[in-house]
């Protein structure tokens, strides 16, 4: 006799699948949806907090679902370099997607308090047999990481100073602002712009004085307030 497989759901599994979103869960039916997060753990990181190391064995995969982060490259000088922000509904190290054991090409931290479902690498491949739907959203986180590459490689190549800095406080105010009253509020420092902007830091301090003084920004002890995306 045949035995329907029952679904176990922490209340904090249960609490989050209505908000769900992203490539991840893309055309995977809802009660797949069940099964599959209660395969997963649930983690909390505090702020600054490392989900993923570079170079470290991909043997986990994270689904970000409350709070934001970074992806950032360390150089062999040790330079760190800001590349790709990451909000809730994002994956971090889809490499583990892959069958053959591989290290994480960058490191994600998240840059306030946050929560994400893991699943360790045997899970992931189980489940992708079980659900074939998640390779081909694995395909697809893909291609958004080449998309994302390219636009990076056409700014640094075909774009000034000036307008790679105006994309990028355009899309960090999109990805992980907070919206006030005031305007959008992003946490980031001069240092970390300057690296996603590939410019030097007193550019960024020349244009944020600048945008400042036309009422565009407005800069508080280690914030930036967006009056207007409207910037290059």
């Amino acid at each position: 006799m045949c035995t329907k497989q029952r679904t176990a759901l922490h209340s904090s599994q249960q609490q989050m699948l209505p908000h769900l979103n992203g490539r991840f869960f893309e055309n995977v039916r809802a009660e797949d949806r069940k099964r599959i997060v209660a395969a997963a753990k649930t983690q909390e990181y505090h702020r600054n907090a490392v989900l993923a190391y570079q170079g470290e064995a991909a043997d986990r995969i994270f689904l970000l679902v409350k709070g934001h982060g970074r992806h950032f490259f360390t150089t062999e000088r040790g330079e760190r370099v800001v590349l790709r922000w990451v909000s809730a509904g994002d994956v971090i190290g889809a490499i583990a997607f892959l069958s053959r054991p591989s290290p994480y090409q960058v490191s994600t931290e998240v840059v306030k308090g946050s929560r994400a479902l893991i699943w360790d690498r045997k899970t992931l491949h189980r489940l992708v047999i079980e659900f074939p739907q998640l390779l081909q959203n694995a395909m697809q986180i893909a291609s958004d990481y080449l998309e994302w590459y390219l636009t990076a490689q056409i700014a640094l190549t075909c774009q000034t100073g000036r307008e790679r800095f105006a994309s990028v406080l355009k899309l960090i105010a999109q990805t992980v602002g907070h919206k006030t009253p005031s305007g959008i509020e992003i946490q980031v420092s001069n240092e970390d712009l300057a690296n996603a902007a590939a410019i030097t830091v007193f550019e960024v301090s020349r244009l944020i004085s600048e945008w400042k003084r036309n009422g565009l920004v407005e800069k508080r002890r280690g914030k930036l307030i967006l009056h207007s995306l409207d910037l290059a």
